[in-house]
């Protein structure tokens, strides 16, 4: 038995049945949805692969978002068992001249969607640092909708009030994967003061205060069930979230998780669920897109990492975003939440030139020079969404 994703030995709907109510609209139950994300046979996973990529092209022509990610600093207060990140000894802060430089380099290639990302830390000072970075770059670039950058935040819990202080300087977008709707395994992801109903407490107050909010899970986590994963999409459905961003978990050999993982499992065994990690990743950006065709969904990194040529998968089925590194070479290496990842090679011009590659390869149009809010935030959020007009 494998360590995570074994599948319900209870009795589910058919899976042609699901994807046939799926397709025409109708409100799927949980566990219609886990009867889409858990099969392995070849002919429904084409199905299902066939009619998410068709709904996508319905919303989204054949364009695809592209968001550069800056991942700034590996400095973070927390210690999630599955993360990398807080292992490194050597740790950054990339200046802000250099995070300028990054967006003179985007701007030129036409982005104007930039994801400032880093580990988390709530200090004042670090905050006041992101006030300042954010004046910055609005004050070269503009934040007009479609004519100025658009920032997008990805640095973790903070309090109401340091939401609200960047909202009201013009950042429009929010990163926070809630990692899992299901508190107990939340908790065996983290340690004992890391708290889901913080998590949640923080994606609705990203909601009241208006921010595009975006958030995610991992697949593959150990002990994690199908149900679990259905659980995730309705808990995206419901909470009318417009970006998702996941993908699968990939071990550190560093971290609390990954050390356990490496002792108690056998090579055979995690190559064999790493494959089902990453067919699943794909069966749950299908699902998604069939139960919440109007959201911007990422084909991550993660995906790539563990299976290359899923990305490109990722985007002929249910995916309609991709978030191209764009850090500084120098400080890739210090920030890998697992081992093995894609880009960290890579300089920024290689990383583009890979963008506009992999588009050609699947012969989709990188959209650049626009913001693309997720259609979901402007059907939801009319008045929201106008602000910046």
């Amino acid at each position: 038995m494998l360590y995570t994703l074994n599948k319900t030995t209870r009795s589910i709907p058919n899976f042609a049945d699901s994807l046939k109510r799926a397709i025409s609209g109708n409100i799927l139950s949980h566990d219609e949805i886990v009867s889409l994300v858990q099969t392995g046979n070849k002919v429904e996973i084409e199905a299902l692969h066939e009619a998410a990529g068709k709904r996508t092209k319905e919303i989204f022509g054949n364009e695809v978002s592209i968001r550069g990610i800056v991942e700034f600093s590996n400095h973070c207060e927390k210690s999630c068992h599955y993360c990398g990140v807080p292992t490194y000894d050597e740790k950054f802060l990339i200046p802000h001249e250099s995070i300028l430089e990054c967006c003179d380099f985007m701007w030129e290639k036409g982005y104007r969607n930039v994801v400032l990302q880093s580990g988390e830390i709530t200090s004042e000072s670090r905050m006041n640092w992101i006030s300042s970075l954010i004046r910055k770059v609005f004050d070269k670039f503009g934040n007009e909708k479609d004519k100025g950058m658009c920032i997008v935040l990805s640095i973790g819990e903070l309090s109401f009030e340091q939401y609200k202080r960047f909202y009201d300087m013009g950042v429009q977008r929010y990163l926070l994967r809630v990692e899992s709707s299901n508190p107990d395994l939340y908790h065996s992801m983290h340690p004992p003061d890391h708290l889901w109903s913080n998590r949640v407490d923080c994606l609705n107050n990203l909601k009241k205060i208006g921010y595009v909010a975006g958030t995610g899970c991992m697949i593959g986590v150990p002990k994690q069930t199908y149900d679990d994963v259905a659980s995730d999409i309705e808990f995206f459905r419901d909470g009318q979230y417009p970006m998702i961003g996941l993908g699968p978990y990939i071990i550190h050999k560093d971290t609390v998780m990954g050390k356990k993982l490496l002792n108690s499992t056998s090579k055979s065994e995690r190559d064999e669920a790493d494959l089902l990690k990453t067919q699943i990743t794909l069966n749950v950006y299908n699902a998604i897109r069939l139960v919440s065709p109007l959201v911007n969904i990422a084909a991550t990194t993660a995906l790539e990492t563990l299976s290359p040529g899923s990305k490109a998968k990722a985007l002929l089925g249910g995916a309609n975003v991709l978030m191209p590194i764009i850090t500084p070479k120098v400080f890739r290496t210090g920030y890998q939440i697992y081992e093995g990842k894609k880009e960290v090679d890579m300089d920024r011009e290689d990383t583009h030139n890979r963008v506009l590659e992999l588009m050609k390869e699947i012969g989709k149009v990188a959209r650049f020079n626009k913001w693309n809010h997720p259609p979901l935030y402007e059907k939801l959020y009319p008045n929201y969404a106008n602000r910046m007009k």
